[in-house]
C-alpha cells in the first residue's frame, strides 16, 4: 500500500552519492558574480587565486525551469553544485553529465520566487577556463482541452512532463496518461495552481500501466499535472485532458444488489446519489461478477470534488468495500473499473449496526488487548478510548498471525470519521498516531484479506510536543534533543505564509529517525522522510500554508540518542 495524503509539501531526495549534506555552517566565498543575462555564455577561469572555484548569483521565478552548464575549456574538469542563498542548503549536483566532455549540467524548478547560488569548481584542483550558460523556460506547457499530447520521457526532463490547465465552470474532467512503449509505467499527479498542493495522484488507474485522475471543477479553476515515469525509464507516452457527461442514479434499496455492467462504450463508471440518509453507518460494496474486474469505490461530499473514502480489493472476489458514518444529506458514491475491462458487477449498500459503549471495549493508556477474528465469530472489533487535551496517542495494531488488519477512528458522539490507516505499522499492523480535543473516541478494527486470526491492540501516549517559539526572520534554528529507545518526539512550528522550511533531523549517536508531518491535530499527513539526509537522518522541504504543523521524529533502530533539529528558514 502507498501512503496517503493531502500533501502540501514536495520532498528533495539526494541521490548522487557525491552530494554533501548536512554541513555544519555555510560556504561564504569571499566574492562572487552575477549572471548578465538567460541564454548568454560567460567567460570564466578558475585559479589559485580563487581556490579553483568561482560563485554565481541568479534569480529564478515560480513556475519557470532553469538548465545550468558549463561548457569547460581545453581539459578543465568542472564540478557544478546548486545551492539555496544561504550558501549552506544544497539543491543539486553534477560532475561530466553536460553536453560537452568535463562539463557538467543541472536543471532546477523553481516552486517559489528566490535567489540561488552556484559553485563550479575545478575537480582536480587546476586552473583552467569554461564556459557558464543558464536558460530559462516556463515549465508548463499549457493543455487545451480535448487535445492529445505526445512526449517522451528521458532523464534530460527527469522522466517527467508538467502542464497547466484552465478548467470552464462546472465541468467533469478526465486526466488520461497512456503508455505508448510497453515497457513505460506512467503516474499521474494532479496539483493545486501553485504547483505544490497536491489535490490527486493515481498510478494505474487506467488500463494496464496507464494512470487515470477524474476531477469536477466548480469554478474556473488552474490545475497544474506532472506526469512521471514510475521506474524512470526512457519511452513515449500520450497525455489528454476531456471532458465528459456523467449519469447520476439514485439511490438503490438497502441490502438490495443492483446488476451494472462495464462495457467498451463509454460505461467505465457508475453514479448513485445518497440522499436523506442521517446518522447511519453504511457500507458500500461492489461485487464482480467476472473475475477479471477490478473495482474501485469512491465516495463524495455533495460538491462531487471531497473525497470522504475511497477503496479497492477491501472486499470480496477482487470487489471493493467502503463502510462510512452517514451525517450527510447528501453524498456521492462512485464505481469505476481500474484497468478497463468489461463485465459485470453488483453494487450493494448496508445498513450496520452502530456499536454501544459498554466496559469490555474501553481501553486505557498502554493496557494491551487481545482479540481474534474468527470465520464464524467476530469480523470486526470496536474499542473506546478517552483522550486528554493537547496530548498525542498511538493507536495501533500488531499482528500474531497472517493478518492484514485496517483500522477507522471516530468521535463516538458525532461518528465523523477522524483517521483512518491499513499498513502503516509493523508487518500489516495498523498505526495511527492522533492528537485531538474529542472527548471521546470510537476505534474500529476489520481484517483486510477476510481470514481468521489474532493480534495485538494497545494505546500509548506520547511525550507532550514541544512548541518552537522562534524568531523566523533568523534564517536558522538549530537545537539537540533526545530521543528514548523506540520512541517519537513531536514539535509543533508555525508555518508562516510564503516562508519555505528546510527540515532536517541529523542523528547525533548511532540512531534511527524518520520524520513525519502533520497538520497540528495530527489527523492530515503532509509530508514523510527517512534516511534522505545525512547518515540515518531525515530531511523535507515545505512551503508554509500560514497553520501550525506537528513534526514527529521517530527513533527506528531500538537504540535510544541524541539528534540535531534543524530549520532552514527562507
Amino acid at each position: 500500500m502507498k501512503r496517503n495524503g493531502a500533501l502540501i509539501a514536495v520532498a528533495i531526495f539526494f541521490l548522487n552519492p557525491m552530494i554533501s549534506t548536512g554541513q555544519s555552517s555555510a560556504i561564504v566565498p569571499g566574492s562572487e558574480q552575477e549572471l548578465s543575462g538567460f541564454g548568454q555564455n560567460q567567460l570564466s577561469n578558475l585559479t589559485a587565486d580563487n581556490n579553483f572555484e568561482d560563485w554565481w548569483s541568479f534569480s529564478v521565478r515560480s513556475g519557470y525551469s532553469y538548465t545550468i552548464e558549463t561548457i569547460p575549456i581545453g581539459s578543465t574538469d568542472t564540478v557544478l553544485t546548486l545551492f539555496h542563498a544561504d550558501y549552506l542548503t544544497e539543491l543539486d549536483y553534477d560532475d561530466d553529465g553536460g553536453s560537452v566532455q568535463l562539463g557538467s549540467k543541472l536543471r532546477y524548478r523553481a516552486n517559489a520566487n528566490s535567489e540561488l547560488k552556484i559553485r563550479v569548481n575545478e575537480f582536480l584542483g587546476a586552473a583552467g577556463n569554461y564556459e557558464l550558460v543558464v536558460t530559462e523556460s516556463y515549465s508548463y506547457e499549457r493543455a487545451i482541452l480535448g487535445r492529445s499530447y505526445t512526449s517522451t520521457f528521458d532523464q534530460f526532463s527527469e522522466f517527467e512532463r508538467w502542464w497547466v490547465f484552465e478548467s470552464e465552470v462546472d465541468q467533469q474532467l478526465e486526466l488520461r496518461a497512456f503508455s505508448v512503449d510497453p515497457n513505460v509505467d506512467t503516474l499521474i499527479t494532479l496539483f493545486e495552481g501553485d504547483g505544490i498542493t497536491i489535490i490527486d495522484s493515481d498510478d494505474d488507474g487506467g488500463e494496464g500501466s496507464n494512470s487515470k485522475i477524474g476531477r469536477r471543477a466548480l469554478i474556473g479553476d488552474v490545475f497544474i499535472i506532472r506526469v512521471q515515469e514510475y521506474f524512470s525509464r526512457s519511452g513515449p507516452f500520450e497525455f489528454s485532458i476531456n471532458s465528459k457527461e456523467i449519469f447520476i442514479e439514485s439511490m438503490p434499496p438497502f441490502d438490495e444488489p443492483t446488476l451494472r455492467s462495464f462495457t467498451d462504450e463509454g460505461n467505465s463508471e457508475f453514479w448513485w446519489e445518497i440522499r436523506g440518509v442521517q446518522d447511519r453507518r453504511l457500507a458500500f460494496s461492489a461485487i464482480p461478477e467476472d473475475e477479471k474486474l477490478d473495482t474501485e469505490i469512491t465516495l463524495f461530499d455533495s460538491n462531487r470534488i471531497s473525497i470522504l473514502g475511497r477503496d479497492d480489493d477491501g472486499g470480496s472476489n477482487g470487489g471493493s468495500r467502503l463502510e462510512h458514518f452517514i451525517n450527510n444529506d447528501l453524498l456521492y458514491v462512485r464505481v469505476n473499473e481500474q484497468y478497463g475491462s468489461v463485465g459485470s458487477f453488483n453494487f450493494l449498500i448496508e445498513s450496520l449496526p452502530i456499536p454501544l459503549e459498554n466496559s469490555e471495549n474501553e481501553i486505557h493508556i498502554n493496557q494491551q488487548l487481545i482479540r481474534r477474528f474468527s470465520e464464524n465469530q467476530a469480523s470486526e472489533f470496536w474499542f473506546t478510548f478517552e483522550p486528554q487535551d493537547s496530548r498525542s496517542y498511538r493507536f495501533e495494531t500488531v499482528t500474531i498471525d497472517d493478518i492484514d488488519t485496517v483500522m477507522t477512528i471516530y468521535d463516538l458522539e458525532s461518528f465523523e470519521l477522524i483517521a483512518f490507516d491499513d499498513d502503516s505499522g509493523s508487518s500489516e499492523g495498523s498505526r495511527i498516531d492522533l492528537r485531538t480535543d474529542v472527548e471521546k473516541l470510537a476505534v474500529h478494527v476489520t481484517e483486510y484479506k477476510d481470514v481468521s486470526g489474532s493480534f495485538y491492540f494497545v494505546v500509548l501516549e506520547n511525550e507532550p510536543p514541544f512548541r518552537l517559539e522562534i524568531d523566523q526572520s533568523d534564517s536558522t534554528f538549530s537545537e539537540s534533543f533526545t530521543l528514548a529507545r523506540s520512541s517519537t518526539r513531536e514539535f509543533i512550528l508555525n508555518a508562516q505564509i510564503g516562508k519555505t522550511y528546510e527540515i532536517e533531523i541529523i542523528p547525533i549517536d548511532n540512531i534511527d529517525t524518520t520524520l513525519t508531518i502533520y497538520s497540528e491535530d495530527m489527523t492530515s499527513e503532509i509530508g514523510y522522510d527517512n534516511d534522505s539526509g545525512e547518515g540515518l537522518g531525515s530531511r523535507f522541504e515545505l512551503l508554509g500554508g500560514g497553520e501550525p504543523i506537528t513534526l514527529q521524529i521517530e527513533e527506528l533502530s531500538g537504540e535510544a540518542g541524541n539528534f540535531e533539529l534543524r530549520l532552514n528558514i527562507q
